[in-house]
């Protein structure tokens, strides 16, 4: 579905402020997981990552405070 719709972008290196597109090291394309997208599927995924990172934060001593998950084809 995110493929058919065209919704799924060229993967790059670096981040939103210096992305490098290069299909020589990605030829990928990804679409970013996001609460903004009001994804019920992709929420309840969150909400468990949400949990585990509170786990571990409380439990090793991480310092976790912050993640990103993406499809990628």
């Amino acid at each position: 579905m995110l493929y058919a719709g065209k919704q799924l972008q060229h993967a790059g290196t670096g981040n939103a402020a210096a992305a490098v597109h290069n299909q020589l090291l990605r030829s990928d394309i990804i679409y970013w997981l996001d609460r903004s997208h009001n994804n019920e599927y992709e929420n309840d995924f969150l909400d468990l990552v949400d949990d585990f990172v509170l786990y571990l934060n409380k439990t090793c001593y991480t310092g976790s405070i912050g993640y990103e998950f993406h499809y990628a084809l």
